[in-house]
């Protein structure tokens, strides 16, 4: 239930930019909003357009529209000085102008469905006019990529970031918010990579919701990007990291702009992916969680530094200093086993925490080398950082007592080579 309307509606019409630079023709698909009175033209070739309803048609002009378009556009003119003072003195329309228009006529209802009417002008420089339910709108024009990242101006380079490329591995709660977050960011390709369906008892910590539930991830979050940016390219590979073909990365990672993040639910994964990355030379990203997700761990790896991998760092599966949790959603089974367990996976707010500043380095690793972009963590976090949503031992047990206050986000922590490490010993070697 909507409450509180009180402005006056204006009837507008937002055209994309490339209809009207090509003077374009023909039937247009949009989303009208008969409470706003907005009418929203959606782009051709976009995601979106594919799937809206045509709200009408643009002609060539006015002569060529329909006659319920013809007759409601001259209904909707400016009335003339003279019907003006007929007006103000309570006369109807002036001897001999029976038909003149007046400026408080109402639309008349005709036997066709009106629908939207959008015509070009005859003038040197024709203009767009669009008519409809409720009379003339206004047209605003719109340019989709720059008006959809305007407010990122001053902050981040739009061209630089629409050729950016983000592969995520695992688009659970972790990967979901990543990449949309990196969409309103600017990033222009992604590679989503997971072979999960969505569940209900995913909706409480994922970016999707009920209307995916029975999807696959990775189709239910491509469409989110692209409700974002309808200019990006996303594709999604209903599999695992470790099932994706050699021949998918070769075409798709490009050394310079693209970025590998682990965002799935165990160390093997992410050290898998982290080997991917110096097969490739390019850069990776891990997002994980404790117990709880009372704390958070986040892993990056830079190409040509000589840093130690995933692997070396934190094991890929085997113990070592990470207290990850392995498979999260493996402990589902119906909510009376759930209520008993002793473990839960974290709720949406402590994972989003930790995510986001994941996000951020990734931003600073994607705009690593750009003299007008300042970086915000890369330069003062290593490379393994734990955050920390509580230090309640309530909450993480005994090891949440090794953080010193809550939110704390550690900037000291360092990791080292393994012996005989595979990728350390092939980036060694390149």
């Amino acid at each position: 239930m909507a409450f509180g309307t009180t402005a006056a509606t204006t009837l507008r019409a937002l055209v994309p930019g490339s209809l009207i630079d090509a003077r374009a023709t023909g039937a247009v698909r949009g989303i009208y909003h008969a409470e706003t009175g907005v009418l929203n033209v959606l782009a051709p070739g976009t995601p979106h357009a594919e799937r809206a309803r045509e709200v009408g048609r643009i002609y060539p002009t006015l002569a060529d529209a329909p006659a319920w378009a013809r007759d409601l556009d001259r209904r909707t003119r400016p009335a003339s000085k003279r019907d003006l003072l007929a007006l103000i003195k309570g006369a109807g329309p002036a001897e001999g102008e029976a038909d003149a228009p007046h400026v408080d006529d109402a639309p008349v209802a005709h036997e066709e469905p009106q629908g939207f009417c959008l015509y070009w002008t005859d003038a040197a420089e024709p203009e767009l006019v669009c008519v409809g339910p409720g009379g003339r709108y206004a047209v605003e024009r719109y340019d989709l990529h720059r008006d959809v990242f305007s407010r990122n101006t001053g902050i981040l380079e739009t061209d630089l970031m629409a050729a950016k490329r983000v592969a995520v591995l695992g688009c659970g709660s972790v990967g979901s918010l990543v990449v949309l977050e990196l969409a309103r960011a600017g990033v222009g390709n992604f590679l989503l990579v997971d072979a999960d369906i969505f569940e209900y008892h995913n909706i409480c910590r994922h970016q999707c919701g009920v209307e995916d539930v029975g999807r696959y991830k990775v189709d239910a979050v491509r469409d989110r990007i692209l409700a974002i940016n309808p200019c990006a390219h996303v594709e999604a590979a209903r599999t695992t990291a470790e099932q994706v073909a050699k021949d998918v990365f070769d075409r798709w990672i490009v050394p310079g702009e693209t970025l590998l993040m682990g965002c799935a639910d165990g160390r093997a994964a992410d050290a898998y992916g982290n080997s991917i990355a110096v097969l490739y030379q390019v850069p990776y990203l891990s997002i994980g969680f404790w117990e709880r997700a009372f704390a958070g761990e986040i892993f990056y790896w830079l190409p040509g530094r000589r840093e130690p991998c995933y692997r070396c760092a934190l094991g890929a599966g085997e113990d070592g200093i990470s207290q990850r949790v392995e498979a999260n959603h493996h402990i589902y089974s119906d909510q009376a086993d759930l209520a008993a367990v002793n473990f839960e996976p974290g709720i949406s707010i402590d994972i989003n925490f930790v995510t986001i500043i994941g996000i951020k380095l990734a931003l600073d690793i994607l705009n690593e080398g750009n003299p007008r972009f300042t970086q915000r963590l890369l330069p003062h976090l290593t490379q393994y950082t734990l955050v920390c949503n509580t230090n309640d031992p309530a909450v993480g047990g005994e090891m949440a007592e090794i953080f010193s206050y809550p939110l704390q986000v550690t900037t000291s922590l360092m990791v080292g080579f393994r012996d005989g490490c595979p990728p350390c010993t092939y980036e060694r070697g390149a």
